[in-house]
């Protein structure tokens, strides 16, 4: 006798979905921090170091993290990182010039993001039938995007009527939201063929970098971070007066084609 198929859309996806909303909706927020740089009189090389910095702390982050996440499970790591990401949102409140530290908050936003990421993702693989985890991920992605449209639109207004340190702060609550959604993930079993590998992981992680997803995943990151970089303040020297719609055309676009096509990876591999 077969067993039941699992739903997808069951309360523990839907609440891992919010929490995903409400911490990327936190991270989308930084977006804007190009304008904050150049405000206290950064160039554009500081600005595209500190911002590419975040990216290269959760490049090394994530091998590392994901053997520990698997060790200890999803929770600790959820709960870790929603609270540095809002720690991190609450010191920004008190920056007032460019000094190392904008680097420093950067480099352990990208620990953060990695820390979430990765738990939150496993988690909601383990949740979801193999056979529809294409699909399953492609809605749960739309929280992202949706906190990639709104979270910009909102920081925006909130600079505009109130200033930066509001803007850190609302940031601030956006991934507060998420610690009561996440304090209730309950662990899922792992895999018996799942076994941690240490500092070993990460050599495979360098190993994998040479494989061509890996490199097609490069080449589409160096375009989508030096865009996302640049955009704020180019669209500031041109006079650009809405720069989040910037944000909110690519979210839409992106969610437009997830609901049309989300279960053709299943279907067509």
């Amino acid at each position: 006798m077969t067993s039941p198929q699992r739903p997808v859309l069951s309360p523990p996806f839907l609440r891992a979905a919010v929490a995903n909303f409400l911490f990327f909706s936190n991270i989308a927020s930084f977006n804007l921090i190009p304008l904050y740089i150049k405000q206290l009189g950064g160039s554009d090389v500081e600005i595209g170091l500190i911002m590419g910095i975040y990216s290269v702390s959760a490049i090394f982050a994530q091998p590392l993290l994901g053997e520990w996440v698997d060790r200890l499970g999803r929770r600790p790591f959820l709960l870790f990182g929603a609270s540095l990401a809002v720690l991190i949102s609450l010191v920004f409140i008190f920056t007032s010039s460019l000094s190392l530290l904008f680097p420093l908050l950067r480099v352990l936003q990208g620990i953060a993001f990695s820390a979430f990421f990765i738990a939150n993702y496993t988690y909601v693989m383990g949740l979801v039938p193999a056979e529809r985890r294409g699909w399953a991920l492609g809605i749960f992605g739309i929280s992202g995007l949706i906190s990639t449209a709104l979270s910009p639109l909102l920081g925006e207004q909130m600079i505009r009527r109130f200033g930066y340190r509001v803007f850190f702060l609302e940031s601030a609550v956006l991934g507060l939201l998420a610690l009561p959604l996440v304090w209730r993930v309950q662990e899922l079993p792992v895999a018996p063929a799942i076994q941690p590998q240490g500092f070993r992981a990460l050599a495979e992680g360098v190993k994998e970098v040479f494989r061509l997803h890996m490199a097609l995943a490069l080449f589409f990151g160096l375009g989508t971070g030096t865009v996302t970089t640049f955009v704020p303040t180019l669209a500031e020297s041109l006079g650009v007066l809405n720069l989040s719609l910037f944000y909110t055309a690519y979210a839409g676009s992106a969610l437009l084609i997830r609901l049309v096509g989300g279960g053709l990876a299943d279907r067509l591999g």
